[in-house]
């Protein structure tokens, strides 16, 4: 489940759509709208895909499969740089954003972010866990094929 699914149905898509009209579609631009074309800042450890940022960063990069990583260094510097301020919590719901949710969260005032993020995990708290599939004892077992 994509996380885009709960920010509307908490009604944090309403002010996404405000800015719809001022943000760009795409998450390679930056918050201005214009293209970010800027090389991005790499600590010279002989890495070019290295993230920005200390050894604590560049261990949590390592860790990443490569799209993980490829998707990443996609991202804004913006992005980037914000990614990094999130609880580990919030970075895990980041990375389930849609990257319209992403550029829309961006695009918001502090305060508002905040408050997104509290409806968003106020959200997931009252969500019923995910059902596990039900078998009975009365269920004959499976053929083994013999």
């Amino acid at each position: 489940m994509r996380i885009s699914l709960i920010i509307a149905a908490m009604g944090l898509a309403a002010p996404g759509i405000a800015f719809a009209q001022d943000v760009p579609p795409d998450p390679m631009q930056s918050e201005h709208g214009v293209p970010d074309t800027s090389p991005p800042v790499v600590p010279d450890t002989g890495d070019p895909m290295a993230p920005p940022g200390d050894a604590e960063r560049q261990a949590a990069y390592d860790s990443w499969s490569p799209e993980r990583q490829g998707e990443y260094t996609l991202w804004s510097e913006a992005a980037q740089d914000y990614f990094w301020t999130l609880s580990e919590q919030r970075k895990e719901w980041f990375w389930l954003l849609v990257p319209d949710d992403r550029i829309a969260l961006l695009a918001m005032q502090p305060e508002q972010r905040e408050m997104a993020w509290t409806r968003l995990e106020q959200r997931v708290k009252s969500a019923p866990p995910e059902a596990e599939p039900e078998t009975s004892p009365d269920q004959p077992a499976e053929p083994d094929g013999r």
